[in-house]
């Protein structure tokens, strides 16, 4: 993570300094919340056993926010960010032996580029607000850099981390819908929603156990899906 933030900060300083009229170039910040859609070999949904739950998870991204302008009203975007995201698992410890509760946090930390086609509105309100409304169409492709996986009550292991239980690099959908307000002399703060679909499959085809070693085959596909409230302030 601070190797993450390392880098995002050399580039912002470097963006900072090219910076020309048609771009902007700022920082956003994103809290997150994301889920799972896994499917078995034949592309099915997959059913967990009615003992087990699985169940949405927090996540944060951050990172480079990069806007240009080819008309007035119509731009791209694009950026470097750090994200989070994952699923949680809950069930019977020891079923049906025990009430007590098993619960086990799996996180998928990856570095996001993000291009999508960027619209906005003409003004609305007060020229001195500079208020337009915004949207987002367009894909982004994730480079997985870090898995985790945290016990409830601990595993002797502790924390897990390991990439081998996902694919290297993934691609999702984004939609955006948002609000921008272009302050003069200030610069522009961007308040918005977007949805990122995953459509590649990012867990590998085989198990792998406790300590990330591929043990044996599996039939289970993963998509990470996620919704983020984005933050922005660029100029």
């Amino acid at each position: 993570m601070r190797k993450g933030l390392f880098t995002l900060i050399v580039l912002f300083a470097a963006f900072s300094a090219i910076g020309q009229s048609k771009f902007q170039f700022g920082l956003r910040l994103s809290p997150v919340i994301s889920w799972a859609n896994t499917k078995d070999s034949t592309n099915v949904p997959y059913e967990l056993p009615e003992s087990i739950k699985s169940g949405s998870s927090m996540g944060l991204s951050y990172g480079l926010a990069v806007n240009y302008y080819f008309a007035d009203n119509f731009g791209i975007y694009t950026g470097l960010n750090w994200v989070t995201k994952g699923y949680n698992l809950s069930g019977p410890l020891y079923a049906p032996l025990t009430t007590e509760t098993y619960k086990q946090k799996r996180r998928l930390s990856a570095l996001e580029i993000p291009l999508a086609l960027r619209l906005r509105s003409k003004p609305i309100g007060p020229e001195s607000l500079g208020m337009r409304v915004r949207g987002l169409v367009g894909v982004s492709g994730d480079i997985n850099v870090s898995g985790r996986v945290t016990d409830s009550p601990a595993s002797p292991q502790g924390v897990k981390y390991s990439t081998k239980w996902y694919q290297p690099a993934g691609v999702s959908t984004l939609f955006g819908l948002g609000v921008e307000w272009n302050i003069e002399k200030v610069g522009t703060f961007d308040l918005g929603v977007s949805y990122h679909k995953g459509l590649l499959n990012q867990r590998l085809m085989k198990a792998a156990d406790g300590s990330g070693n591929i043990v044996n085959p599996s039939k289970f596909k993963q998509r990470f899906d996620y919704i983020s409230l984005d933050v922005a302030y660029l100029f």
